[in-house]
């Protein structure tokens, strides 16, 4: 069997439907596909198509174009005109390249010259399963969208809670209160404790005090953890303090730049045999901008990262979603939680808290990853887009499909970051994007 029909098992069916009416071709797509893990079904017929969805749902449909009953084009109209559209591919001859051009213009995603071969075939299809993931996880948060406009959370909502803490001007004060406390060595309770159990497991000799190997093993953990933590002070009081230094780079550019993160955390994600699926949305718009420290932006996202791949099951996809909209680009991060102690993803009454320091919603942490667990990783990640000008979220979102898996719940850490368009670059104050106010042109006209 090929490695690449070794997919994962993924949040919706491995299913396929493949309406082909040549015996000969439907056998030898039978053949390949009976030593994969897919599901699948070979009709030769437009109409025994359309009855096999009636009966069961297909989220990738091959299509001949020559169809004894229909034309290979009428059938993908009406399979685009299904409430959830599949991912369609067609399966033609090579003489029919300038049909399938015209074909591309009624929205399939690929195509497959006959005679296929197996490696492509399955490369197609596992990459045409994975863009039906993320299509369904992007009608998921418009859907979800909805239902939050409807509860009255939107941007005057954070804004006002923002207010009530009185804003960076008290993050201030407490990083810097806190930072202070942990780096004179006060605050940890466990590094209390062992010195006591030092004084009352230790041997008193001659030359001092004879300690326990165990114990000063221990002792050295724990400091490792307190250095971790002062340095995350530090990074924290840093960003809070300095005045951004941001570039301006095109939405293409910025997707350049997660897909060089996300290859760079291939390894980590090994750790849980987890990967990643990176929407194209945006990835070719060259005529808006997001202003950026690159650095900083790039340990935001990793943290966003590092936490999906903590608190998701082993074996998940974690998905990430460009959208670049009218004013700001939305980049989501989503997941597939474990559960946790009987909690499933984020209860909307944490939403807010788990930006806080030293808020965790789950009480266990997986020590694979070697990070620090003090709940500031993603206090970290907030503190670098609002200095971006931008915004942070976390919350739930529910399978709108209803499947055979429906109502699972996938955690959204969605960030937004503001979009500048060229015309308007030269009015944008680059050391406080926030407080930027683009003026509105009035076109040349008489006086």
């Amino acid at each position: 069997m090929s490695d690449v029909s070794k997919r994962r098992t993924g949040k919706y069916p491995q299913r396929i439907l493949i309406v082909e009416d040549d015996p000969i071709t439907g056998r030898v797509l039978e053949s390949i596909l009976e030593r994969s893990h897919y599901e699948f079904r070979i009709v030769p017929t437009a109409e025994e198509a359309m009855v096999a969805i009636d009966n069961s749902f297909f989220p990738v449909i091959v299509v001949d174009l020559h169809l004894p009953d229909s034309s290979g084009q009428d059938l993908i109209q009406q399979l685009n005109e299904q409430p959830v559209p599949p991912i369609i591919l067609v399966h033609t001859v090579e003489q029919d390249r300038e049909r399938i051009i015209e074909t591309m213009k009624l929205g399939i995603y690929d195509y497959l010259i006959k005679p296929v071969s197996e490696g492509d075939l399955f490369n197609r299809l596992e990459k045409s399963l994975e863009v039906f993931e993320l299509r369904q996880m992007q009608r998921d948060l418009e859907k979800e969208r909805e239902i939050r406009v409807r509860k009255q959370l939107s941007w005057n909502l954070w804004k006002e809670t923002l207010i009530f803490r009185n804003g960076d001007r008290f993050d201030q004060s407490l990083f810097g209160n806190l930072h202070t406390i942990v780096s004179q060595g006060r605050g940890f309770g466990m590094l209390v404790s062992m010195v006591r159990d030092m004084q009352m497991m230790g041997q008193q000799t001659d030359d001092g005090l004879l300690i326990p190997d165990a114990l000063v093993n221990m002792l050295i953990e724990n400091s490792h953890s307190a250095e971790q933590a002062i340095r995350r002070f530090q990074s924290i009081n840093t960003i809070l303090r300095t005045p951004p230094e941001l570039q301006p780079l095109t939405v293409a550019e910025f997707y350049d730049e997660v897909e060089f993160i996300l290859d760079d955390m291939k390894e980590m994600a090994a750790l849980k045999n987890q990967s990643f699926a990176l929407s194209s949305g945006g990835k070719d718009e060259k005529d808006r901008y997001v202003l950026i420290e690159r650095d900083t932006l790039r340990e935001a996202i990793q943290e966003i990262m590092i936490n999906a791949m903590k608190f998701s099951r082993e074996g998940s996809s974690i998905l990430i979603l460009f959208k670049p909209l009218v004013e700001t680009l939305e980049f989501s991060i989503v997941s597939e939680p474990t559960e946790n102690h009987g909690v499933v993803g984020i209860p909307e009454q944490y939403e807010t808290a788990i930006f806080e320091p030293f808020y965790r919603v789950g009480r266990t942490v997986d020590e694979r990853f070697a990070t620090l667990d003090y709940g500031l990783g993603l206090t970290f990640a907030d503190k670098i887009v609002r200095k971006h000008g931008g915004r942070i979220r976390a919350f739930n979102v529910k399978d709108h499909l209803n499947l055979e898996r429906g109502g699972q719940v996938r955690v959204n850490v969605q960030t937004e970051i503001p979009l500048i368009s060229e015309k308007d670059l030269a009015q944008v104050n680059l050391q406080d994007p926030a407080r930027t106010i683009i003026q509105p042109r009035v076109p040349a006209g008489p006086v």
